[in-house]
């Protein structure tokens, strides 16, 4: 391998991946060729979890030298930056002794959840065919970022799941079979690097899919895939909602007292009715920073299945599942006829009618009809999203649907909200006329980049809260003096947040200067991309991102020209501003980066690459001053 230049350049190759599939562990085989300080990656382990059953390796030099692998002690810890998403993963483990030019070989077993109840002793007739951390619906990837030799799948016969494997367009699978099962096999398969805005679930390379049965379902596995979901609602989804609850006269009371003057259309009416419940509840299982309940406070909330509603509405307090019957029932009380949607956050599945399993969903959202206008969706979980707010990651995908009086199940697209709901916006006043600059920033956010702040803000005390807004700041090379975060919690206002800070000033006979200091961008900016792309494109969200600033620079220093910088692509447009004013010498500087789509095709990657240029230039763009001549006395 190393004679061949090609697979050098990569960096390693996957000797082997192997997964087994048994009905008391689950095994995994690791063996890599690193080839070059390229390929250290390839043995970069994610989900090694600490309680294994077993654990064996060793790397393998040139020159004979082994160094075992025994405990996952031996291992090196390490954060390693996501090229994906710029997101920082903690807990990646490193073998040992690993270098530019080695073989490393890794093995190790975890018990599934039938494996840990036999070794206790328990009934395991009903306990998962995978580890408990997988729950009842995993894929695995078979692919890599660099090339794989041999990718075998090996699944015992007393694996009762069912499986299947998907996204094998292209790729050639021999079937086999030996003493510890059914083997499916794949040689060869391509070196797929890790793609920005992507989807695991939708990357062009092999996965098997495995997931819990349903008892009583077998015989829709084939046929039309309506006729499974259509029974998946009326056994499960309409017992759930209707059934496992119970109700009496306390919650009688609390719906009438939260329907009360309840004003407008029925999406006007949903919301109202939705806020008021958030504002007279609290969900146990999505608790607050401030929220502190006694620890008897989960006592009959639930039990045995049933939500019991008549205790949300005498103490306020709900779990997950009770917010969620808890504002179906209240929107039927008000003749709302609510609407289910079924979906799955894209960033770990995409809903597909013909993956017949209802485990496939992870959350639920409420919707509520008006003619003329599009459905409004209520997330009941959504504690940091406002009313008639989604998720941005539930957005762009399908969803099983079904409203809670005909039961009739169908498929429908969950739309990408527009951008001018997704706004960041930064007002900046920057004064760089003594040796130290002064920087005075407020920044206001609405919509997706709102939630994403709040999400941990809102379990966060005021001191963190401040911490967070000051480090995003640092980041971009200030030192912040002072930092405000207001309405964290005020879901009815935008995210708002000041600072005070400072930047070092070096004047010469040029002055460089960021009229948006410390200020970050909206959407991920990778350092470098691929020249092509297999993968679909989709981005977060779609928004808008502006600011303005005024700058107060040191006498003497001339823009020589305005800036005016404008583009527009498929994906949006960007403007960017500058100008000096001949009286006082102050800049005046203004940016937009407006994302106007989130998702389209590989064939629009070449504007993609365009797009993200431009909204660098624009996020950081760095004015040139000249100093002007002084004038001869």
């Amino acid at each position: 391998m190393k004679g061949d230049p090609g697979l050098v350049a990569g960096g390693a190759v996957i000797l082997e991946r192997k997964l087994d599939f048994q009905p008391n562990y689950f095994e995994q085989t690791l063996r890599v060729r690193i080839l070059s300080q390229a390929g250290m990656a390839a043995v970069e382990i994610t989900d090694l979890p600490p309680n294994l059953l077993s654990l064996e390796g060793q790397v393998t030099q040139p020159d004979g030298k082994v160094q075992v692998i025994g405990r996952r002690e031996d291992f090196l810890v390490r954060k390693v930056v996501s090229t994906a998403d710029g997101s920082v993963q903690e807990g990646v483990l490193i073998p040992p002794g690993v270098t530019a030019d080695c073989v490393v070989e890794v093995r190790w077993r975890e018990a599934t959840e039938r494996g840990r109840a036999e070794a206790s002793r328990m009934s395991f007739e009903d306990k998962g065919h995978l580890p408990e951390r997988c729950g009842d619906f995993y894929f695995w990837s078979l692919g890599s970022a660099y090339p794989t030799q041999v990718a075998l799948v090996q699944r015992s016969r007393e694996m009762a799941w069912p499986f299947l494997f998907f996204s094998t367009n292209g790729y050639a699978m021999a079937e086999g079979s030996g003493s510890m099962g059914s083997t499916y096999l794949f040689r060869n398969l391509p070196a797929l690097p890790s793609a920005p805005f992507s989807l695991d679930v939708q990357r062009p390379v092999p996965k098997v899919l495995f997931y819990r049965p349903i008892d009583g379902l077998s015989y829709l596995a084939k046929g039309p895939a309506m006729d499974y979901w259509q029974k998946v609602v009326d056994l499960a989804y309409k017992n759930w909602f209707l059934v496992k609850v119970a109700k009496g006269e306390a919650y009688r009371t609390f719906s009438a007292e939260l329907r009360k003057d309840l004003a407008g259309g029925p999406r006007e009416r949903a919301r109202t009715l939705a806020e008021r419940l958030a504002k007279r509840t609290v969900n146990l299982d999505q608790l607050l920073y401030d929220e502190k309940p006694d620890l008897l406070a989960r006592h009959a909330v639930d039990e045995d299945g049933v939500s019991n509603l008549n205790y949300a509405a005498k103490t306020g307090f709900v779990d997950n599942n009770g917010v969620e019957k808890l504002l179906f029932h209240l929107l039927l009380d008000e003749g709302l006829k609510p609407k289910v949607a079924l979906v799955a956050d894209r960033r770990q599945w995409v809903v597909n009618p013909e993956v017949r399993t209802p485990f496939q969903f992870t959350h639920q959202l409420l919707g509520v009809e008006e003619p003329g206008q599009p459905i409004l969706w209520l997330d009941p979980l959504g504690r940091m999203v406002p009313a008639g707010e989604v998720p941005y990651y539930y957005q762009g995908t399908k969803a099983l649907t079904f409203d809670g009086v005909n039961w009739k199940a169908g498929f429908q697209e969950i739309r990408f909200s527009p951008a001018a709901d997704n706004g960041r916006e930064f007002a900046f006043q920057v004064d760089l006329t003594e040796e130290v600059g002064k920087v005075r920033v407020e920044a206001s956010f609405k919509g997706a980049p709102a939630f994403q702040a709040r999400r941990s803000l809102g379990k966060q005390s005021p001191t963190q809260r401040e911490a967070w807004f000051k480090g995003t700041l640092e980041k971009g090379g200030l030192t912040v003096t002072r930092t405000e975060v207001a309405h964290a919690l005020d879901l009815s206002k935008p995210l708002v947040c000041t600072a005070e800070a400072t930047l070092p000033v070096e004047p010469g006979r040029i002055l460089k200067v960021n009229p948006f200091p410390g200020m970050d961008a909206a959407l991920f900016l990778p350092a470098s991309l691929a020249q092509e792309r297999l993968d679909p494109i989709i981005l977060p969200f779609m928004g808008i991102q502006e600011a303005r600033s005024t700058v107060k620079v040191p006498r003497g220093y001339v823009l020589p020209a305005p800036v005016v910088r404008v583009k527009s692509t498929q994906w949006g447009t960007v403007l960017l501003e500058v100008r000096q004013d001949p009286a006082s010498g102050d800049l005046t500087a203004r940016m937009k980066a407006s994302t106007l789509s989130a998702y389209n095709l590989p064939a629009a990657y070449g504007s993609l690459k365009d797009y993200l240029q431009a909204v660098r230039a624009v996020v950081f763009p760095e004015v040139t001053l000249e100093k002007s001549a002084e004038p001869v006395k």
